[in-house]
């Protein structure tokens, strides 16, 4: 069951900055250039390859960004004046492909997105950096090779503890980049407001996901109150973002528009099944948005084998065969992306719990088995246990260390800042 979705990461074009004027600092420039260089050829390189090495994306980004931030900075102050022809940042932006309801091709790739300005450069470089770990949490769910030599923690603790560093810090970035000035980039889709805050959301219930999918592998479901709320909040998370992704796409024109209106009104069995069956019309038709309606379904399948358990546990078995026999109705049919290990072992959970629970009620308790509105109508809320994150912040400027001396240090796993809760 895969934590985050699979999207291609941006590829960019040459870009000279040593073209800036500025005797005192041409080192900078030159030193910025070749740092520059050295992500243009990692993204290639990631580009080409079926198990990408995104930790050296990650690296080479992180060694970029100071001098650009710098840059940037100087440019402002006037140590650095602009070139005598404008720099003309170009970049394969991802999100088109993702929404487009348009049938997929990989033989012909869509041009490079130009745009006169180095906000748009740092745009860019801070939403593949965030792109790069979130494919970096996704590629240890998997067990897949993330790393360069440095990166061996492979225990289920550490690799729960990596996945939530990694995911932290793009939630960051995007908050960075939301948070950032976007003048003149109004037509770029990848770095609009629905875009950027669909990703916060989407890394929140990824998070959250993390969390269940480390307990639905033991044998007992302990806590099983506290992770059916927390599933619950992964799945409305994910529904969120489907609806500011939908929202982003039919402003971009590749979509019709969003079928989710506004349904405070609509009962919790509406919100989560009539909007869900809708979406799922629009979702077949593009990869991003079909992905999360099946993370919406997958978490509320999840949610209910917590509940079942729960509620058989204070002897209501009846109930307990209701949210099983819902959770097997959402997950019938959830192919694709989530025909998973984690995917395969939740149904024969529920599978197996549904048997058992199903004969000792035909047997000893004969409970009414509640209906699937009914049954909806017993969630409860969802639980937040990971914290909202601070935005990024920026590396202070280069101009007031000993350039030459400078050396950046590579991309580590950034730490889970104390845990989930």
């Amino acid at each position: 069951m895969s934590l985050c979705y699979q999207f291609e990461l941006p590829t960019t074009g040459n870009l000279s900055l040593s073209q800036l004027r500025s005797i005192e600092h041409r080192q900078l420039l030159l030193d910025a250039d070749s740092r520059r260089a050295l992500v243009r050829d990692t993204l290639k390189k990631a580009k080409r390859s079926s198990t990408p090495d995104v930790i050296a994306v990650i690296n080479a980004i992180d060694s970029y960004i100071p001098y650009l931030f710098t840059i940037l900075q100087a440019l402002e102050t006037g140590e650095i004046e602009p070139a005598v022809s404008p720099l003309v940042p170009s970049w394969r932006l991802p999100m088109r492909s993702a929404l487009s309801v348009s049938p997929r091709t990989t033989l012909i790739e869509p041009p490079r997105v130009e745009v006169a300005s180095l906000q748009y450069e740092r745009g860019m470089v801070l939403y593949t950096y965030a792109l790069a770990y979130m494919a970096a949490a996704e590629a240890v769910q998997a067990s897949a090779p993330v790393t360069a030599e440095n990166d061996t923690e492979t225990g289920p603790a550490d690799r729960l503890k990596q996945i939530s560093g990694y995911l932290r810090r793009a939630e960051s970035v995007f908050r960075y980049i939301l948070s950032m000035p976007k003048d003149g980039l109004a037509s770029i889709p990848d770095l609009s407001a629905q875009v950027l805050g669909g990703f916060v959301t989407f890394v929140s219930g990824s998070l959250h996901m993390a969390m269940v999918h480390k307990v639905l592998r033991q044998e007992s479901l302990e806590s099983s109150t506290l992770y059916s709320r927390v599933s619950l909040f992964a799945a409305e998370k994910f529904a969120s973002a489907y609806q500011m992704f939908t929202s982003a796409a039919s402003i971009a024109g590749l979509a019709s528009g969003s079928t989710a209106g506004n349904d405070d009104s609509k009962s919790r069995f509406k919100r989560f099944h009539v909007k869900t069956a809708a979406l799922k019309q629009l979702g077949a038709q593009s990869p991003l948005l079909g992905w999360l309606d099946g993370q919406q379904r997958y978490c509320i399948a999840a949610a209910e084998v917590f509940m079942a358990g729960a509620a058989y546990n204070n002897n209501n078995v009846g109930l307990a065969v209701g949210f099983l026999t819902h959770a097997r109705d959402t997950t019938n049919g959830d192919g694709g992306s989530h025909s998973s290990t984690a995917q395969i072992l939740l149904r024969d959970r529920i599978t197996d719990m549904l048997r058992r629970y199903t004969a000792e009620n035909d047997r000893i308790s004969f409970q009414e088995v509640p209906g699937p509105e009914t049954v909806v109508q017993k969630w409860p809320s969802g639980r937040e246990v990971v914290q909202p994150q601070e935005p990024w912040v920026p590396p202070a400027s280069l101009l007031n260390d000993e350039i030459g001396g400078l050396e950046t240090k590579p991309a580590a796993a950034p730490t889970a800042q104390q845990g989930y809760y």
